[in-house]
């Protein structure tokens, strides 16, 4: 992960030959991005069928909105594209403590809408910070289980990345917001995959999650003990 990105990136540098921006533009994962800009305009089809009637003074109000936040985070892209990934791994724990702070501190002073806490109002920006916190929550874990990479067959090193993983979730669930719970949960599940965590250590963190499942979904409200909201 960024391991092998980062010896990659230092390989490129050792070219000097090469332009840095060509560089830059060798080490980039070109299926991954024209695969995401298809996400992005199949989203952005969507929203401009499901938004044409919610304002009607402006069809494409939402559209035009969610064009712009795409135009944002590609100029976003081209600038974190020439950091070296070795500084993620490098300040892996200052990434992750500042995501889970972010998460926490919108419990204290987020805006609450539908029955949770879920977005930081400054005035002139409203944002989630569980959504930013998806990125920098993959970048956290890669650096770490890159620092770890040889203590990986190792249980005790698997119940460590997932216990750190855990805290950002477990925050999400209070505000309450499930979906986004489980997203992250996957994104753990994810990288212990790609990492190479053992087999038989990802077959037992499953069978806890089969259990969880069953005893929230199906055991505690047959004995009358709902953990989810309606």
């Amino acid at each position: 992960m960024l391991e092998y990105a980062g010896s990659q990136r230092a390989g490129l540098r050792a070219e000097r030959e090469a332009p840095r921006l060509l560089s830059v533009a060798r080490s980039i994962d070109w299926v991954l991005l024209v695969g995401v800009a298809a996400l992005v305009v199949v989203g952005l089809w969507g929203i401009a069928g499901v938004t044409k009637f919610a304002v009607p003074s402006d069809p494409s109000y939402y559209l035009n909105r969610q064009i712009l936040y795409a135009c944002v985070g590609a100029v976003v892209l081209v600038a974190a594209a020439p950091i070296d990934p070795d500084l993620y791994r490098r300040y892996w724990r200052a990434i992750f403590v500042g995501t889970a702070v972010v998460i926490a501190f919108v419990l204290l002073v987020g805006s609450a809408a539908h029955g949770s806490t879920r977005w930081i109002n400054l005035g002139f920006f409203t944002f989630q910070p569980s959504e930013f916190g998806k990125l920098l929550f993959v970048l956290a874990l890669a650096g770490m289980l890159a620092e770890r990479q040889r203590a990986l067959t190792r249980w005790d090193t698997t119940l460590r990345v997932v216990g750190m993983g855990l805290i950002p979730v477990l925050l999400i669930l209070i505000q309450p917001d499930l979906g986004t719970a489980l997203v992250y949960l996957a994104a753990l599940a994810a990288m212990l995959y790609v990492a190479g965590v053992p087999w038989r250590y990802l077959a037992v963190l499953g069978a806890v999650v089969v259990v969880v499942v069953t005893g929230v979904l199906w055991a505690g409200p047959a004995a009358g003990v709902n953990v989810l909201k309606g």
